[in-house]
């Protein structure tokens, strides 16, 4: 199978979605991508785990209590780095507007349950349409 279009593809999907009115937002991504970024160190403990008969190595085991003080400390170390280098970035309101104006379309579903109570049911709004594209009518609202 040649991947060669799907590469293409992808790019070109890419490029799309970053350029916008003639705006490319990838120089931005690219000029903040020059700055080091300076982590923050995270610590090691010396646990290991024994299944049935391997030796496991879990340094990172202190990390898989997210309301001890030291996983709340690194998280938000990791987090003062992360956003340090997102607020970097000039384009990424626009880049944000732009997602949001794509990403916001009429979405249809199927009724769902909520809670515990069997009878209640919440059905979003359905709608009718004669064919697939054409406009489309409310046939139930609850």
């Amino acid at each position: 199978m040649n991947e060669e279009p799907i590469f293409l593809s992808v790019v070109s999907a890419l490029l799309v979605l970053f350029c916008h009115y003639g705006q490319c937002y990838l120089w931005s991504f690219a000029m903040t991508a020059n700055q080091p970024l300076a982590y923050p160190k995270s610590h090691q403990v010396n646990q290991v785990d024994d299944y049935h008969g391997v030796k496991v190595a879990d340094p990172y085991r202190w990390l898989e209590n997210p309301d001890s003080p030291d996983t709340k400390a690194w998280i938000e170390a990791q987090n003062k780095v992360t956003f340090g280098y997102l607020d970097g970035i000039s384009t990424r309101l626009s880049i944000r507007e732009r997602l949001t104006k794509l990403w916001n379309y009429e979405k249809y579903g199927i009724p769902f349950k909520e809670g515990d109570d069997p009878k209640r049911l919440l059905p979003s709004a359905t709608f009718i349409s004669k064919t697939m594209g054409c406009r489309t009518k409310a046939f139930f609202t609850p």
